[in-house]
């Protein structure tokens, strides 16, 4: 699991804002922000997005289609 802190470090270590990793994930703002707050649970989707992004380490991010991602 990843906690709500953690979702969001990842984010900045990715020097991604809120309004870029949703548009990236295909997930709204919103969702990502509710997240980050604790709103929202943290899916075993929607860490294996982050982390897969996190993975690439490009200087490009391809778009990661977190509803695609298979349990």
């Amino acid at each position: 699991g990843m906690t709500p802190s953690e979702y969001q470090q990842k984010r900045k270590k990715l020097g991604l804002t809120q309004t870029e990793l949703a548009r990236l994930l295909g997930i709204a703002r919103e969702t990502v922000s509710r997240r980050e707050n604790g709103h929202d649970e943290l899916s075993k989707e929607a860490v294996l997005a982050i982390q897969a992004l996190a993975n690439k380490k490009t200087c490009r991010v391809s778009r990661i289609n977190e509803k695609k991602l298979v349990h």
